[in-house]
């Protein structure tokens, strides 16, 4: 007999949570599991969307917002879905609001209740600006977690202790990619930069939503240093998000608008990959950082900041100070990138912890011990 489980996840969006989800679904056995979704806002346009729908048995809308006083009319709407769905699980990936999706898991009597850690700091925590109500917020939502989960997961060492606390124990279950997708091919390299009239050019790529945690300000700082430095170098930024407009009006005040490409939310990250000659990834949080790994299985030399879990440094990664300025990273980056040679890395990435189908295969014998 299948078990049935609830995954719960808080926007079906494009970003790294969305990623990781529609990847363990699509490799997650549909003859042991009947996997059910609840989110709190679809978008249709998300890269994610056909491939979750096709691998979730059913998918749930439960209307938690920006406005947190819709969370009690959502919970009832969890409520709901939780106790009629007879769940043998629920697995919750929504940070802090994971407590209140494990509590109403404890009094549906459902017996495993994961809390899975996906942030180092969240983009709502970062909008409250009182530490006071920041600590309040901690000081009541970590212990009902710890009380009403039956599992902490934690995709990073960082983000385990942001969610539980430092004297918590819980258990890393890595965040993983399929690696193939990434394999180095020149005729793609070639291809892709014709499409994207890139010829030519030193192109440096990031990936990741338009919001303050990715740090895209500092990123253009580095862009124009290194553009005095090299002069036909591009940046594609792939993502979207609430700082569009400023970052857009950003790079204009650089006069950096003609070299620098906004792509929005693309389909086609593997071969844009492909068609970078390195990437930058200087934010100020993440709970892992996905797209780091992805830029490595594609034989990318990677600069990420000394804020990101070193969990996903594996190869041809540099770590760099968030408190060094844009001229240093420049300096920095071109003198590494002056004779590298790049090969295909995702055999190495694929025979890693961070490989999605042993991940899938770890998390689906999780989920089988009571």
């Amino acid at each position: 007999m299948r078990k049935k489980i609830l995954y719960v996840i808080g926007n079906l969006y494009s970003g790294g949570v969305e990623s990781v989800t529609a990847s363990i679904f699509e490799n997650i056995s549909k003859e042991k599991f009947e996997i059910h979704l609840a989110v709190n806002k679809i978008d249709k346009n998300s890269v994610f969307y056909t491939s979750i729908l096709e691998n979730a048995s059913k998918i749930y809308e439960y209307g938690i917002n920006e406005n947190y006083r819709t969370i009690i009319l959502s919970s009832f709407k969890l409520w709901k879905i939780i106790k009629d769905g007879n769940y043998d699980i629920v697995h919750s990936n929504i940070n802090f609001f994971n407590s209140i999706i494990l509590m109403l898991a404890y009094f549906a009597k459902v017996k495993k209740r994961i809390s899975h850690s996906h942030c180092s700091i969240s983009e709502s925590e970062k909008k409250i600006t009182s530490k006071k109500i920041k600590h309040f917020i901690r000081s009541l939502l970590r212990p009902m977690i710890v009380m009403f989960a039956t599992d902490k997961w934690a995709v990073s060492k960082m983000a385990g202790e942001w969610l539980y606390g430092s004297k918590q124990k819980f258990e890393i279950i890595n965040n993983g990619i399929n690696s193939d997708k990434y394999k180095y091919d020149t005729a793609i390299y070639l291809q892709k930069r014709i499409e994207l009239n890139i010829q030519n050019k030193f192109v440096i790529s990031n990936i990741g939503s338009l919001e303050i945690s990715k740090n895209h300000k500092f990123l253009i700082d580095i862009f124009y240093e290194i553009s005095k430095i090299k002069d036909e170098s591009i940046l594609l930024i792939i993502g979207s998000g609430y700082l569009e407009k400023e970052l857009k009006r950003y790079s204009f005040e650089k006069n950096l608008n003609e070299k620098i490409k906004f792509l929005g939310t693309r389909k086609d990250i593997p071969d844009i990959l492909q068609a970078s000659d390195t990437f930058i990834f200087p934010s100020i949080s993440e709970g892992f950082g996905l797209a780091a790994l992805e830029a490595q299985a594609s034989g990318l030399p990677c600069f990420i900041s000394d804020q990101i879990p070193q969990e996903v440094n594996i190869l041809n990664t540099f770590v760099l100070p968030l408190n060094g300025n844009a001229k240093y990273w420049a300096n920095f980056i071109m003198d590494k990138t002056k004779n590298f040679i790049r090969q295909d890395c995702s055999s190495k990435i694929k025979n890693s912890k961070f490989d999605i189908k042993n991940i899938t295969e770890k998390i689906q014998t999780k989920y089988f011990n009571q």
